[in-house]
């Protein structure tokens, strides 16, 4: 499978195309919104990139915090100076603003408007403090109306974004408003292309090498699939897997005890997961996931990793648990019949400083 498409327009596909041989990347994405959904960089943070994500909302930017803990996430907006401004919310949306008239007709429209006041903060003090002399491979704008005082408050002669990818209609809308456009190209970008939401720009100096990778719409050429796709085609494989358990199609052997089963209904398919536990009940949810692959096991996590006998899966302590990278796993599954236990080691999980919101635990003999 080549490269999954997380982004409103394939923008990512584009970029990926004339940035993708590169390692080590790093973005500047101004209006991150969500980590993943319609995200442009999430594909290139899983490939090992990193960079700096400006995300005002309250709800979006805990997101970054908890998926990239690579990147550099600032709950701030980005203008032509160092100030405090009005900020409309649109919860749950990408369509939070900074302009008035925008967020009055999103209201007009039934959407639900939450004024605040943010920080706002030029580029080029966020350049200055968190770049540095390295290289920003592409620059990301997309603040529904705001692009401008973005633009403005950017020092291009110091710091050369490579590719700029700047939203260039109005919201919900395809009635261009691109009044930066001229101010852009003065500071020594080329335009490549406008693929019907965005404009791209090359930096003069990488126009040889770059420019005719940035010219063409994302295509079937480019071997992608949307994410979708990808998450339709995992939910239907689980689904199969789960009919076969469920008719009675899976090895015998595949239950430890059969009093207990593992939790089907409250584990999203294609889930990575790590079992607490590798006892009876551990077990018994080890060798059901290996008889039907419904979602992901990572690791069985047990205070005496050497007497569980486990050999199909790693099995770690709860301090190898505690120093895991949180974005690596989305739940934690208490594999313990009593109910007062599983709360004494959820406790312990969250002195440890995991995230009690990814730890569950469901009486196993129910799930049966």
């Amino acid at each position: 499978m080549g490269i999954i498409s997380y982004a409103q327009n394939y923008e990512d596909v584009i970029l990926w195309r004339a940035l993708g041989g590169l390692e080590d990347g790093f973005y500047l994405d101004v209006g991150a919104n969500d980590p993943e959904e319609l995200s442009v960089t999430k594909w290139f943070y899983d490939q090992g990139w990193h960079g700096i994500n400006l995300e005002p909302s309250e709800e979006y930017y805990q997101l970054l915090c908890k998926a990239r803990p690579r990147d550099v996430n600032l709950q701030k907006g980005a203008g032509e100076r160092k100030c405090h401004q009005k900020f409309y919310e649109i919860p749950q949306t990408g369509l939070s603003t900074t302009d008035s008239e925008i967020a009055e007709g999103h209201k007009e429209k039934g959407f639900e408007v939450i004024e605040k006041e943010i920080s706002i903060v030029p580029l080029a003090e966020v350049c200055e403090e968190y770049v540095g002399d390295r290289e920003i491979h592409f620059l990301k704008i997309d603040v529904e109306g705001g692009e401008a005082a973005v633009l403005k408050g950017m020092d291009f002669h110091k710091f050369r974004p490579w590719v700029l990818v700047i939203e260039a209609t109005l919201p919900l809308s395809t009635e261009l408003s691109v009044d930066w456009d001229e101010m852009v190209r003065r500071n020594g970008y080329q335009f490549t292309m406008f693929d019907g939401l965005s404009y791209y720009y090359v930096a003069e100096e990488k126009s040889a090498e770059l420019e005719s990778k940035l010219s063409i719409p994302a295509n079937v050429f480019d071997g992608f699939v949307q994410v979708d796709k990808v998450r339709l085609a995992e939910e239907r494989d689980a689904l199969k897997k789960e009919v076969q358990y469920l008719k009675g199609t899976h090895p015998v052997d595949c239950l430890i005890d059969p009093r207990f089963d593992f939790p089907w209904k409250a584990i999203q398919p294609g889930s990575r997961i790590i079992i607490y536990g590798g006892g009876v009940v551990g077990k018994t949810y080890l060798h059901q996931l290996l008889a039907v692959p419904y979602c992901k096991l990572i690791a069985i996590c047990d205070r005496h990793p050497a007497n569980t006998g486990v050999k199909e899966v790693p099995v770690i302590t709860l301090a190898e648990l505690a120093g895991l990278d949180a974005s690596t796993y989305d739940t934690v599954l208490i594999a313990i019949e009593r109910e007062e236990v599983a709360r004494e080691i959820r406790n312990s999980l969250e002195l440890a400083g995991l995230d009690v919101h990814k730890v569950k635990w469901l009486d196993p003999a129910r799930n049966a």
